[in-house]
This record gives C-alpha cells, structure tokens and sequence, in this order.
C-alpha cells in the first residue's frame, strides 16, 4: 500500500493544506480517498484501479461509496457519475467510517443519536441485570460504562435539541440505576458519588484528544494542527469554547 500511497501523492489532486496535497487516508483495509471536484476523484480512482490490477487485487464495489459534501446553496448541484473497475459508485447522504458516522451536510446530528442508542442499550443492561446490587456496585459498572464516549470529541455542528437529549439520556440512565426518584437532584447525587457529569466526561475527552493531536508525529496530523484551517475550523473553536470560556 506505501507504493500507492506514492502514486497517489505524486498525482496532485486532493486537498491542499499548507501547500501539502492530502488526498487518501489509510487504516487497516479501509480506504478513503478526498478530492475538491468529482474530475479529481476520478483520477485517484483510476490510479487505485491500476494499482489493484498491477498486485492481483480487487476492490469490492459493492462496498465502496461517494460522499459530497457541498454548502446548501448548492444541495441540487448536479454530480458527475463516478466509477471504480468499471463500476459506478453510489452516492449516499451518510456513512459510518472507523466508527463514526459523516454526513453530506457535515451534521453530527446523527452521530449523536448513534451513541445516545448506545448509552441507553448499556443503560438499560446495566438495571436489568444490576439493579439489586449494592450502591457501590452501581457506582463502579456505570463509571466503566459510562467514562467515556467513542467520537464524541469530533461534534461540532448539531442541533441544540440533539445534545440536550444526549444529556438527558446520561442523567436517566443514572437515575433510574440508583433508583433516584424525581424531583431529587440527579446532579447532587452524582457529586456525592464522586461522577463525572456529561459535560466534565466530554471536556476531558477533549483536553486528551488535543494532547495527542499536538504531540502526534504523524505527518498528516502535524500538517492540519499547524495550519490555519486548523485553528479556524467550528471544532477547534467549540474545543476552546469548552476548555476555557465558563
């Protein structure tokens, strides 16, 4: 994969971020290729064709898809067919990636619903299978459950009414494990048990995850934090906004 990874760098198209081209992201056996016009995603297309046939492997088509990102202006822009091996790839409004959910319209939206899901159906394990158990039980299982939340550092742009619901879920999970009967303060309750509420999960989880993107050597990763887009980006403005203004 490095000798394509070359191809694909020397070919130019892709993203310029401080005069350097980013235009793939590798994991694993996952793929992902970036491009500011269908012209270019095309040609990283062809490339990663060649490259397939030139090693005897085979892209599955069936599993491969276009995401457009594009402002509102332009939601009825028409889109060139895009095709891989021979075979057009669909465009589709969402996709889940290592876990995560992206949207055409850059919602998170959806993410968060996919781990207000979670959150309730490790909740509701929890009371069905713990509810007897004593306090410091309770308190033991839903600080490991509930410590923390994959991908939620990477929200920017939602709905209040979606983070609201995501908060409200936390504290009725909570609640109904410790069998906590309004109007008693589920927030009192949670510092006296020594929990972190969602908000003081979400700002630590962040304070980490910008810990490691200033100490990573990965190359890609040193590109974007030292640019401009970087610091001027809505997530690195909601990270500050979190951090340090009360």
């Amino acid at each position: 994969m490095n000798d394509l990874s070359v191809a694909l760098t020397k070919e130019g198209y892709g993203c310029q971020i401080n005069g350097n081209v980013i235009n793939h992201l590798f994991y694993a056996d996952d793929s992902v290729l970036l491009s500011p016009s269908p012209f270019a995603l095309q040609k990283l297309l062809d490339i990663c064709d060649r490259f397939a046939k030139d090693v005897d492997l085979t892209y599955n088509t069936k599993k491969s898809f276009c995401i457009c990102v594009k402002p509102k202006m332009y939601k009825n822009l028409y889109i060139p067919k895009i095709f891989l091996n021979g075979s057009m790839l669909p465009f589709t409004p969402s996709h889940k990636y290592l876990g995560i959910l992206l949207d055409e319209t850059q919602s998170d939206d959806n993410d968060i619903l996919r781990v207000r899901k979670l959150m309730y159906a490790q909740g509701n394990k929890l009371i069905c299978h713990f509810n007897k158990c004593t306090d410091d039980v309770k308190v033991k299982l839903f600080k490991t459950y509930f410590n923390s939340f994959y991908g939620i550092t990477l929200w920017s742009q939602y709905k209040t009414v979606s983070r609201k619901k995501i908060v409200t879920a936390y504290k009725q999970v909570f609640r109904k494990l410790m069998h906590i009967v309004m109007p008693q303060g589920t927030s009192t309750k949670m510092v006296a048990l020594s929990i972190d509420p969602f908000e003081v999960i979400e700002r630590k989880m962040i304070y980490g995850f910008m810990n490691r993107i200033n100490n990573s050597e990965n190359c890609i990763v040193k590109c974007i934090s030292n640019s401009e887009f970087y610091m001027s980006s809505q997530l690195y403005i909601n990270w500050s906004d979190m951090l340090y203004h009360v």
